[in-house]
């Protein structure tokens, strides 16, 4: 059964697939709340898994990113998607491969079009990012935290980009879908895979087991005919 819920589970005991609690947040088309319950390509992509395992499908909790973000960190037993997989993340998680490649941008507001080229000309603007998100981290990385504005949400990015007050924003392209206003593409940060990301004290041969599922979802074809839904 899939619910979105503002709860979590006490998993911190947890040694088997079936008993993780799954939590993920609100990145269209990938993981989004509709109707009150978690749909998307990864949540669908999570229920195949666990069919090919021959177990029931697990909860999915929706909170924050940056919530789940640190839960998945600090709290056994829990598992997130979809989560960019980067360099400085890999020892942080155990990881379960692919869900899709993602390409991260830079948006401008159509009343103030900017077109760079070069990371360094990101220096020149204000720059919104949702706080511990994947761009959020490769922006600090360029030496441009102050520039960065980390935020708790897309809309506030939005309203902020609106008031004039960032000149740019973060987000993963197919999310700019399920934006209500139009925006300038400017710049290209990354290409890279969303993943699923394991507590590290989920055992091994469980992360392996999720791991041999999704790859037979891959070989079977089930995997490109849930791409096609969505892409």
């Amino acid at each position: 059964m899939l619910v979105c819920t503002l709860g979590v589970g006490n998993h911190g005991r947890a040694t088997t697939l079936e008993q993780l609690n799954f939590v993920t947040e609100e990145l269209y088309p990938y993981n989004f709340t509709s109707a009150g319950r978690p749909t998307g390509m990864s949540v669908e992509l999570l229920q195949l898994v666990f069919e090919e395992l021959g177990s029931p499908t697990p909860e999915v909790t929706v909170l924050p990113w940056n919530r789940a973000y640190r839960m998945a960190q600090q709290v056994a037993g829990t598992a997130l998607f979809s989560v960019v997989q980067t360099e400085g993340r890999m020892p942080l998680f155990h990881w379960a491969c692919p869900i899709r490649k993602v390409s991260a941008h830079l948006f401008s507001h159509p009343d103030r079009p900017l077109d760079l080229t070069h990371v360094e000309q990101l220096s020149a603007y204000r720059i919104g990012a949702i706080r511990n998100t994947a761009s959020d981290h490769y922006i600090s990385h360029h030496q441009l935290t102050d520039k960065l504005h980390p935020l708790g949400s897309v809309e506030q990015m939005l309203e902020l980009l609106e008031r004039g007050r960032l000149d740019l924003i973060a987000l993963i392209w197919d999310e700019v879908e399920d934006v209500p206003v139009h925006l300038v593409d400017s710049y290209q940060l990354f290409q890279k895979e969303l993943c699923f990301a394991f507590h590290l004290a989920t055992p091994q041969q469980e992360v392996e087991r999720f791991q041999q599922a999704l790859d037979a979802l891959i070989r079977s074809g089930k995997y490109r005919e849930l791409l096609a839904e969505y892409f």
